[in-house]
């Protein structure tokens, strides 16, 4: 089975929401139920996924974060095996390989490695599509995709479309850890002025001069509370 023009299009229309949708959430994680839903029934798959992975004592661990199936289709995200998979010991050592470097896997079970096909029999897996995501450079997880029902062939239309969506993954935790960074160095700014027995402050660069930050010291050298000196010009 390879793609049809009406299901590429399908999947165009719903990267570029999912693209949407990562890039304008607060957290990517509240979209990821939306994102899977579209994309998962644009491909036609019985499930879609994201998986995120964690070296560990010379091994990768991957963790099922997030699914979504169609209907008839069983959930496996609460399967403990799903949880610190060692991925070279499993025996998937080779998409370790082939997704730490960059590039996608996809393919029919009948034609994986032993290694690897009894895992993918026992969830029900015909064929499979697992696009890596990549955070910083460094190679994060990834978002897949499996079918039940029958032995897929992707077209390079739609891989390279679902490449987009994992870059807007990548994106979007990219951007949520950055946030993190900026607001944990404002934490440790605000302790150290917090700290010195002197007032410290920030004040706009503009005609009006205003004071944007001024240091709780305020009030025990000079009397005002820093709210009375913001509030009050000059």
């Amino acid at each position: 089975m390879t793609g049809s023009p009406g299901r590429q299009e399908a999947i165009l229309r719903a990267v570029a929401s999912a693209a949407e949708l990562f890039l304008s959430s607060a957290d990517w994680r509240a979209a990821t139920d939306q994102v899977l839903a579209g994309l998962g029934k644009a491909t036609e798959a019985g499930r879609a996924h994201i998986y995120s992975v964690q070296p560990v004592d010379g091994d990768i661990l991957c963790t099922l974060a997030h699914e979504w199936v169609t209907e008839g289709v069983p959930p496996v995200i609460d399967s403990p095996r799903e949880q610190d998979f060692p991925m070279r010991e499993g025996g998937y050592g080779r998409w370790v390989d082939i997704m730490s470097d960059g590039n996608l896997l996809e393919g029919v079970r009948s034609e994986f490695p032993e290694s690897e096909r009894q895992f993918l029999e026992d969830e029900g897996i015909l064929s499979v599509l697992v696009v890596p995501v990549f955070v910083e450079g460094k190679w994060w997880g990834w978002i897949g995709f499996d079918d039940t029902s029958v032995e897929r062939r992707w077209s390079d239309a739609e891989t390279e479309a679902l490449r987009t969506a994992a870059s807007a993954l990548g994106a979007a935790i990219q951007r949520e850890r950055m946030e993190k960074q900026r607001l944990n160095a404002e934490a440790k700014y605000r302790t150290l002025v917090e700290q010195l027995p002197s007032i410290t402050y920030i004040a706009s660069a503009g005609p009006d001069n205003a004071t944007l930050y001024i240091s709780p010291q305020l009030h025990d050298i000079l009397g005002y509370s820093p709210a009375e000196w913001v509030k009050t010009r000059g």
